[in-house]
C-alpha cells in the first residue's frame, strides 16, 4: 500500500512541477508581451513626435519661403513703378535691392 501511495505522490508531485513550470513559462511569456507592447508604444509615440516636429519645421520653412516670395514681389512692384517713372537703373538697384539683370528682366506688361 505504501508503494501505491508513493507512486500517487510521485505522480502528483510530477504534475505539480509540470504545472509550476508552465505557470513560470506563461508568466515569462506575458512579461515579454508587455515589454514588446511597451516598446512598440514608445516607438509609436516617438514617431508621432518626430512627424509633428517635421510638420512644424515644414510650416516654418513654408512661411519663410512665402515671406521671401512676397518681399521679392514687392521689390519687383516697386521697380516697375520706378521704371515707369524713368528712374535711373542705379537708383532702382539702390532702393529695391534687385540686381541689374533682375530689373532689366522685369516685364512691364505683367
Amino acid at each position: 500500500m505504501a508503494s501505491k501511495k508513493n507512486k500517487i505522490i510521485e505522480k502528483v508531485d510530477k504534475e505539480n512541477k509540470r504545472l509550476s513550470a508552465e505557470e513560470v513559462w506563461q508568466e515569462e511569456y506575458w512579461q515579454e508581451q508587455k515589454e514588446r507592447y511597451a516598446e512598440n508604444t514608445r516607438i509609436s509615440v516617438a514617431k508621432d513626435e518626430g512627424e509633428q516636429i517635421g510638420i512644424k519645421k515644414g510650416e516654418q520653412i513654408g512661411i519663410k519661403k512665402g515671406e521671401q516670395i512676397g518681399k521679392k514681389e514687392e521689390q519687383i512692384k516697386i521697380a516697375k513703378k520706378m521704371k515707369k517713372e524713368n528712374v535711373k537703373i542705379e537708383d532702382i538697384i539702390k532702393y529695391t535691392g534687385l540686381s541689374k539683370e533682375e530689373i532689366e528682366g522685369i516685364n512691364m506688361y505683367k
